[in-house]
């Protein structure tokens, strides 16, 4: 976002496009009720997300605890390397904020009634002391916590330090009903210190930041800011200050995060934190219009730095401020900061609009909705504070905060949103109601919920250089996909209909048009083999009129509606597309309806359901099965025997695999150029059918900031083409996932072949798979591959992935 320094970036930001949070997960947290996830931290290897705040109607699973009695409040530990809970501990009122010691991985709890030290896993009470308003907590090496209590306004708010196994050791009061501690810090560093940042009514209309620093027993070894306000006065800055929040990073220097109201320049944070005559030059970093308060009359903002631990003096620090599209300044402000241990800080609050490029951020490569009041937001900034690395907003989300250890780091907030907030691999899909605690995790394992934790490879032997080994055989297993014509189906309100420009499968497809309804349905009952199935549904998405649809199966619905903008007002194959359901265990028997409702002209017509099995159901025959052990039912008939060889499984040279959630990759993997020193190469293999003509497909990413070659070559036969479509990304994403239809050609077992790419600009020839769709026996003259882009048939995509549709005219491919 700014120009680069040399700052350590955070590795999970490393290869992703501008403005793109790339997360292993993000997830709703909640019941029907008003739920919350109000504080967040990181276990000592970096693997287990801790959660806390309120569930009172919801359990997200994992192993239960009752602790204290019980109650709403919850503690969550979460695998951040298989994407699922490990347990759910429940306490006695909300769960306001928690932080884990950095040498035992206890857990120290502030919530409703008390606090409380928690076994690492959250199992046990080390112990506990009942407390009203405990509001902040910190735990240090030591096991030493001080807990800040907040009280309400005209009584002293008050830190209390505690012994590693509870009794109290200093206490410390802000000793009037106008000065307020508003966070806690502790550190054993130089003897021990506990840190409290806050301020104070100086007169009614002037607040005064402060942050103090104490030792363990109990002396004072600096207090910064906290001036007069005859002092403040005499220099004529007179913009309200807070200290908001104050941290310990993982590099062990102190943070603080503060509240502006009326301009970094007319505020005490332009002149050093112990002298006002000081104005601040080379500490403070400004590097653009958002971290430059001109233009912003009285809104509130933030400034954070790094402070001296010793001294409290600034060691550097910026302003932080929204713009709205006249250019005018609008408020930030900040609800916690953190560093990791390269010293790139993470800063998280509330933001009015907008963030710098607000409608151009993205989450796992999807588009963040549009600003409706309150973002949430992540801003992660290098430790010299001249590249801003990131900053995403979450929208209509309160109190978001942010934790940080060893490669991953973990934002939770409270959404209130109405509309449906971005989710990866999440433990809970959609809002529960009312309020929701919401959490994002970034450098974890980018995987479904539940997938084993890797484990490290054991080191290979070494071994005396040998002769390149043989081209092997990819791991390619038969799959049997079922096909289901709409019009077998048992119609309700729906009528069969016949257009030869539909090129419908089977011939037929069903229409509401001449019905004499508005709606209708289609049921059908499957009646395949048991095991894990892609649905999809195949129909026609024409351009006059917007039909809402539905498939339901096993009592859950997927709703779509018919409104892509493609060049067609009829029933046709240019407007003929495919929407992917869902990934779905079935077994035979399973009732399943399709639902269609006609408006305007569009008459939501159906063509096909197709069920494609994706694991453990692939037959493993070596000649494609003849049909169903329990019979087909009337109208189900089979689709072509297929073999999928997905493109990670192929022997490589220059490419390397990666993995993004937001590919939706076939396999979870696909193979690109990017970060590879090569600019072009290949990936072998070898085909495994039975013997046969094959419609051959190659599944790929087309960005659409360049334009690589590729070609595919098989039995001395290349068809080359370049990734050239313009499609609505330029990072691999589901948007510009496409098929290439490449031939008809007749193989047999052992016929190699080749895939070819070349990296042009910011395009890195990414493949995910081949298809081998067989549609008739060998047949002598059937190859003749063409080497242009003008093959003369026209097929349809049964390989999407997500929600994305694809038609294929003429040999060539695109994403409707």
């Amino acid at each position: 976002m700014n120009p680069s320094s040399n700052s350590t970036k955070p590795s999970f930001l490393n290869g992703i496009e501008d403005n793109n949070l790339d997360v292993s997960a993000a997830s709703y947290l909640g019941g029907s009720g008003d739920d919350s996830a109000r504080a967040v931290d990181i276990s000592l290897d970096g693997q287990t997300v801790i959660i806390g705040g309120q569930t009172p109607n919801h359990s997200p699973g994992g192993k239960p605890y009752s602790l204290l009695g019980g109650g709403d409040g919850i503690v969550m530990r979460y695998d951040s390397q298989t994407n699922q809970v490990l347990s759910n501990t429940r306490l006695p009122g909300q769960v306001r904020d928690l932080e884990v010691n950095p040498n035992t991985g206890e857990i120290a709890v502030a919530y409703g009634s008390g606090i409380a030290v928690l076994s690492p896993d959250a199992s046990t009470v080390i112990w506990s002391k009942p407390m009203d308003r405990a509001e902040r907590i910190a735990v240090s090496s030591s096991g030493k916590v001080a807990v800040l209590q907040d009280f309400p306004i005209g009584k002293s708010d008050r830190v209390t330090l505690y012994s590693s196994s509870g009794a109290a050791l200093q206490d410390w009061s802000s000793n009037s009903g106008r000065r307020y501690f508003q966070d806690v810090a502790i550190s054993d560093q130089d003897g021990g210190a506990v840190v409290i940042t806050g301020f104070k009514q100086a007169r009614v209309d002037l607040q005064v930041a402060f942050t103090q620093a104490w030792t363990y027993d109990g002396q004072a070894r600096w207090s910064n800011y906290d001036y007069s306000s005859q002092a403040v006065d005499a220099v004529n800055l007179l913009a309200d200050t807070r200290g908001e929040r104050i941290a310990f990073g993982q590099d062990g220097k102190l943070y603080s995060a503060n509240w502006v109201n009326g301009g970094i320049g007319y505020s005490i944070f332009s002149r050093e934190p112990s002298d006002l005559a000081q104005k601040v030059t080379e500490q403070m970093v400004i590097t653009d219009k958002y971290t430059n308060s001109y233009n912003t009359s009285k809104v509130a903002m933030t400034w954070y730095g790094e402070y001296d631990l010793k001294t409290g003096g600034l060691v550097k620090g910026q302003g932080l401020v929204t713009r709205r599209s006249d250019g005018k300044g609008n408020s930030i402000t900040p609800d916690a900061i953190t560093a990791d241990k390269d010293g790139n800080i993470y800063l998280s609050g509330s933001a009015s609009a907008s963030i710098q490029d607000r409608d151009s951020q993205k989450i796992e490569g999807q588009q963040v909705s549009g600003y409706v009041a309150n973002d949430g937001f992540l801003a992660i900034i290098s430790p010299d504070l001249k590249t801003r690395y990131a900053w995403t907003p979450i929208s209509s989300a309160k109190g978001t905060v942010i934790a940080v250890r060893d490669g991953v780091a973990a934002i939770a907030t409270t959404t209130n949103f109405k509309g449906s907030q971005i989710t990866d691999n999440p433990i809970q899909g959609q809002a529960g109601g009312g309020k929701d605690g919401y959490f994002l995790i970034l450098g974890g394992q980018d995987v479904p919920v539940g997938t084993p934790s890797p484990s490290a490879p054991t080191p290979p032997i070494p071994q005396p250089e040998a002769p390149t080994p043989p081209l092997t055989q990819p791991d390619i297993t038969p799959r049997s996909p079922i096909r289901i014509e709409a019009e077998k189906l048992k119609l309700n309100g729906y009528q069969l209909n016949t257009a030869a420009a539909a090129q419908a499968s089977g011939d037929q497809f069903i229409s509401l048009k001449t019905s004499g309804t508005q709606q209708g349905t289609a049921e059908g009952v499957f009646q395949g083999p048991a095991g894990l199935y892609q649905i999809q549904v195949g129909y026609y998405d024409e351009n006059d009129g917007r039909s809402a649809a539905s498939f339901s199966i096993g009592g859950q619905t997927k709703r779509w509606t018919f409104d892509q903008k493609l060049p067609s007002n009829w029933v046709s194959a240019e407007n003929k597309v495919v929407q992917v359901i869902d990934t779905l265990s079935l077994t035979s028997g399973d009732a399943f309806m399709l639902s269609g409702q006609r408006q305007d002209r569009e008459y939501a017509r159906f063509d096909y359901v197709d069920f494609i099995p994706v694991e453990s159901n692939r037959a493993a025959e070596s000649d494609p099965p003849s049909g169903n052990s329990s019979g087909p039912m009337a109208g189900e008939q089979e689709s072509p025997y297929s073999l999928r060889v997905e493109a990670e499984s192929l022997q490589l040279q220059g490419y390397q695999i990666k993995s993004v959630a937001a590919a939706r990759a076939s396999g979870n993997q696909f193979i690109s150029l990017k970060n590879s020193k090569a600019k072009q190469g290949t990936a072998k293999g070898i085909f495994n059918g039975p013997e046969g003509l094959y419609e051959i497909r190659v599944g790929y990413y087309d960005e659409n900031d360049g334009q690589s070659a590729a070609s595919f070559s098989v039995g001395g036969k290349t068809q080359s083409w370049t990734f050239d479509q313009k499609l609505p990304s330029n990072w691999v994403s589901e948007k510009n996932k496409v098929s290439r239809a490449i031939d008809t050609l007749a193989l047999q077992s052992g016929d190699a072949f080749t895939i070819s790419g070349q990296q042009q600009a910011g395009e890195f020839a990414r493949f995910d798979y081949v298809d081998f769709v067989r549609v008739g026996s060998r047949s002598t003259g059937a190859n003749s591959m063409a080497t242009t882009d003008s093959l003369g048939q026209t097929l349809e995509d049964l390989t999407a992935v997500g929600s994305t549709t694809h038609s294929f005219v003429n040999g060539s491919s695109s994403v409707l």
